[in-house]
């Protein structure tokens, strides 16, 4: 999903200036002292180093810098389980919909498949596809039937343009960017001859599921 962090034009201008308390140099020692009432700092106190000899010491904690002071960790452990959650909630689910078949002349039939992604987050995200993490998913047809042609519908409640696939094996097509999230979109297949496609769409992330289709 990548890295977000919530910030504002004000708060980025008081941080790059070291007039400011919360600026990149002072913040911490203001949050510890105000915040946790200098419980991560510790003052200049003498120290019998064994090497050195008498020396004086002092710093931060090894706590200092976590995102929540410990007395509010069950604030941030109830904000994380609640966006995990909701995360795992709008992962992609896939799901084959309506189907419907035409027949042409000489044997030729056109069939219609509607493929569906129910949730927020796509199959495939943009950043998976850039740095090719994910293999792409698979959309395959088993069955009696020969595919002579294949594509994606523009808009299925209206005759219009298709966008065909111009890939060697029809019978698996791979589709590199997934599917995007709420969405259901529409492949045309041109087959000759009768029978049953089976046909399957596979997703690492959103799962695999299979209709059958009568083709007759």
């Amino acid at each position: 999903m990548g890295k977000c962090r919530f910030s504002t034009a004000q708060i980025a201008e008081q941080q790059q200036d070291d007039r400011t308390p919360i600026s990149r140099g002072l913040s911490r020692f203001f949050f510890d002292e105000f915040l946790e009432f200098g419980e991560h700092y510790a003052d200049w106190a003498p120290f019998d180093h064994p090497e050195y000899g008498a020396v004086e010491m002092s710093g931060t904690g090894k706590l200092t810098g976590r995102i929540n002071p410990r007395f509010m960790s069950m604030e941030a452990f109830h904000r994380n389980m609640a966006f995990t959650l909701y995360h795992a909630d709008v992962m992609p689910l896939m799901s084959l919909g309506e189907t419907k078949v035409e027949s042409l002349d000489d044997g030729i039939y056109r069939v219609w498949v509607d493929i569906t992604n129910d949730r927020l987050i796509p199959s495939i995200t943009a950043r998976a596809v850039d740095e090719r993490v994910v293999r792409p998913d698979l959309l395959t047809v088993e069955g009696d039937v020969e595919i002579l042609a294949a594509g994606w519908v523009t808009n299925k409640h209206q005759p219009g343009p298709i966008s065909l696939v111009e890939q060697k094996d029809l019978n698996r097509i791979m589709i590199r960017s997934g599917h995007p999230g709420r969405t259901t979109k529409t492949m045309e297949y041109l087959v000759r001859g009768t029978g049953t496609m089976e046909v399957t769409y596979s997703s690492v992330k959103g799962g695999t599921v299979s209709t059958a289709v009568r083709v007759r």
